[in-house]
């Protein structure tokens, strides 16, 4: 049976997550481990972040939340607290590359992340790999 995954996307400076999301989503799927559902602004998301976040049943269905948003969409603390409360019983949380310097008024987000940086940071220019999986 497919894990139910959530995937959270919405523009962030300087990443493609239009072409990210449809990318990972595939690969996601091609082995029938994950069912993706986007949730955000991207092709193929069927409502916002918000609307998700509004669905108790659809949060709770959720297996793993996969950000690949920044926290401009999580300003409502009933949407913080409901995911706090889906990780805290069991769901899983992966917060993709760019996210570093967002979420940092959110303590709770933070634990769920494990660290966050604190000043801006850069990285050097990205090569292309071969990964197996």
């Amino acid at each position: 049976m497919a894990i139910n995954l959530t995937m959270f996307v919405s523009p962030m400076g300087g990443h493609d997550v239009n072409r990210i999301s449809a990318v990972l989503k595939r690969w996601m799927e091609r082995n029938g481990l994950f069912r993706v559902t986007l949730a955000g602004t991207c092709p193929g998301a069927g409502c916002g972040i918000e609307q998700f976040m509004d669905n108790e049943e659809a949060v709770n269905d959720t297996r793993v939340f996969f950000f690949l948003c920044p926290d401009d969409h999580w300003s409502c603390d009933r949407h913080r607290r409901r995911l706090e409360a889906a990780v805290s019983q069991g769901a899983g949380i992966v917060f993709y590359h760019g996210l570093h310097p967002c979420f940092s008024g959110w303590p709770e987000a933070e634990r769920m992340i494990g660290l966050l940086w604190r000043e801006t940071a850069l990285h050097c220019d990205y090569h292309s790999c071969h990964v197996s999986i």
